[in-house]
């Protein structure tokens, strides 16, 4: 970001100040950074960090949003939302209890070891400087741990065990370890040298202290229950973390009630279909036969691999009917790295910012026996095109300041949006089997109602597990799912929250517009501005509704 790009204006003065109070929130975030690689996390950083956040979450609301116009409405109300949301999520104490199977150092990290450019002696020089940090961010992390488990926080058993064998897969890869792989980018022997001591003697003893430390000493503390109301003011963190997720301030009870109000809805549906295609309408018998139908399995991982590549090459083609913008950088898709595989992450799409190189869909193949056509064909749309990477290649076109679309990101929207492609995709004929429909309706409904069940309902382990099993899950699949719940909760909530409203705000444009609606009007509508929380992208939509129709209002 140049000085320029911080400091450009949007619509007036007070547009100013937002880019300004942004500005200095990221100015925040990189001073507690460790040389621009990891977050300094100790009490004395974060109690620092709060306080300085908090008095520019005040002059935020000092701001008069009545007075914004244009692009500074947007703006206004990624970072107030980004702000206060954070704030709010502090009671939650998650530095405390971050071991993360999915999102946890041990699974990020390593991709950008293996990326970091080496091409320049600076370059090389600012590499062994920045990792060699990591030890010091680990060590605060136990610390940190320590304190946790002393005042009756910690993750569930099962999670500290996906995590360690990531961390026995880390260690035991040698020249194939992520951290290993700039020494193999440069032809610099002096470089090489001190790389690959700095992996021996420093990063690698590091990652084995965080192991020794999980297994030996933290493993016989933490919990067996999965839900956060065990832990301190553990219904309160719930409530952040929902809002976080989905933008929005509604109850965990209002969600699980949405949710079962979508399965009824749903398995009216599903009925229908098994009726159809089965005669039957039992829900067990109809996801039965559906899992087991030969036509929906498949004989090995390469041929789910080339089903998933052949759907892409499908949905790309049929996408631009349904939109006036399609992605210009390509994306392929490819197995999940050997130090992710068997340890619960799911199929996921992996950004990359350059523009001249493709983005991937990572596709876990550990189950493959148990994967189906129809699964697989919604996830290739939901990660893909025109799911994720459309969506991503549109906001790269957003309007917004720099400075601001650094927040801009929130689940509700962004999951919200791949969420409603599984079911767009379905209306414009891309699937290519009739298992892709049933799939998408037995879990309609479901992670809304299980999230909060989980976490402040007390719903059990074994209780989620036969739930799920009654939907045709294996006992491996509903256990990587409940495993997800607890080490993020709330998370799931937001695909289709955000997938529900897309689809209201478009039947609403719909039924506002007649003959006027075009899908991919309304489509650019929905993209244009980026990530945003769910309650701007209504009021956009709805002000592009009343401008089509002239002195008539949108009211819901």
């Amino acid at each position: 970001m140049t000085e320029n790009e911080q400091s450009r204006p949007m619509d007036g003065d007070v547009s100013g100040d937002i880019q300004t109070i942004a500005g200095d929130y990221i100015a925040l975030n990189r001073a507690n950074t460790l040389g621009n690689v990891l977050p300094n996390r100790s009490p004395e950083a974060l109690a620092t960090l709060h306080e300085s956040q908090d008095r520019l979450l005040k002059r935020i609301h000092a701001i008069d949003s009545s007075k914004l116009t244009g692009s500074s409405v947007t703006a206004y109300a990624i970072l107030s939302e980004y702000m206060e949301s954070r704030q709010a999520v502090r009671a939650c104490r998650t530095e405390l209890w971050d071991i993360n199977h999915i999102t946890g150092w041990q699974v990020s990290l390593p991709p950008q070891a293996a990326s970091q450019s080496v091409k320049t002696a600076s370059e090389r020089e600012s590499a062994l400087r920045r990792w060699s940090l990591l030890p010091g961010f680990i060590d605060t992390d136990i610390a940190n741990l320590r304190l946790g488990i002393a005042n009756g926080y910690s993750v569930p058993k099962t999670v500290v065990g996906r995590v360690l064998r990531q961390i026995d897969a880390l260690l035991s890869s040698g020249d194939e370890s992520p951290f290993a792989q700039p020494a193999r980018q440069s032809d610099d022997a002096q470089f090489q040298m001190e790389w690959r001591l700095l992996v021996s003697q420093t990063i690698n003893p590091a990652i084995k202290r965080f192991g020794d430390f999980l297994r030996n000493e933290y493993l016989p503390r933490a919990r067996e229950s999965i839900g956060l109301s065990v832990l301190p003011d553990g219904d309160r963190c719930y409530a952040a973390l929902l809002r976080t997720a989905t933008t929005l301030d509604r109850s965990p009870r209002a969600t699980f009630e949405l949710g079962q109000a979508t399965i009824r809805r749903s398995r009216v549906e599903l009925r229908s279909r098994g009726r159809l295609m089965f005669g039957t309408e039992n829900i067990r018998e109809i996801l039965r036969r559906t899992k087991m139908a030969p036509a929906n399995r498949f004989k090995s991982s390469d041929e789910l691999l080339a089903y998933s590549a052949g759907m892409l090459v499908r949905s790309t083609g049929m996408s631009p009917a349904l939109f006036f913008t399609m992605p210009q950088q390509s994306i392929e898709i490819a197995p999940m790295p050997g130090y992710q595989q068997h340890s619960g992450i799911s199929s996921h799409y992996e950004a990359v910012d350059s523009l001249t190189r493709p983005a991937f869909f990572r596709i876990n193949l550990d189950d493959w026996a148990n994967e189906t056509r129809g699964a697989a064909a919604v996830t290739v749309v939901h990660e893909a095109i025109p799911g994720h990477h459309l969506q991503t290649a549109i906001a790269r076109m957003a309007s917004l300041p720099v400075v601001v679309s650094e927040f801009s990101f929130n689940a509700a929207y962004v999951e919200g949006w791949a969420n409603y492609v599984e079911r767009l995709c379905e209306e414009a004929g891309i699937y290519d089997n009739p298992y892709a429909g049933i799939f998408r309706r037995s879990v309609l409904g479901q992670s809304l109602m299980i999230d909060p069940a989980v976490h402040v309902m007390g719903w059990t382990r074994g209780r989620v597990r036969r739930h799920l099993q009654s939907l045709g899950e294996t006992g491996e699949e509903a256990d990587d799912l409940i495993d997800r719940i607890a080490v993020q909760p709330a998370q799931l909530t937001s695909y289709e929250t955000g997938g529900l409203e897309i689809f209201a705000l478009r039947e609403e444009a719909r039924a506002a517009l007649g003959s006027q609606f075009d899908v991919r009007e309304f489509h650019q509508r929905v993209l244009e501005q980026g990530d945003v929380p769910l309650s701007a992208l209504r009021q956009h939509v709805r002000a592009w509704i009343r401008k089509r129709l002239g002195p008539s209002s949108i009211t819901r």
